[in-house]
């Protein structure tokens, strides 16, 4: 499950490539994951964007 989401771990998530079995994620959080083509880089750029534009009150500038 990921830390911060509140939503039942109901999915299966895999490695597409060896189709190994890696935990279990809500739905949203598992398509997400799969959006974000897999790639940390991405995710960690969406998180800052996040933390930067949604959950601190900043200046429109920052997020531009």
């Amino acid at each position: 499950a990921i830390e911060g989401c509140d939503n039942e771990a109901t999915d299966a998530d895999h490695d597409h490539e060896i189709v190994e079995a890696r935990g279990l994620l809500c739905g949203s959080c598992n398509r997400a994951l799969g959006l974000m083509k897999e790639d940390s880089e991405r995710i960690r750029g969406l998180a800052k964007y996040a933390e930067q534009c949604l959950n601190i009150k900043t200046t429109r500038e920052v997020c531009l």
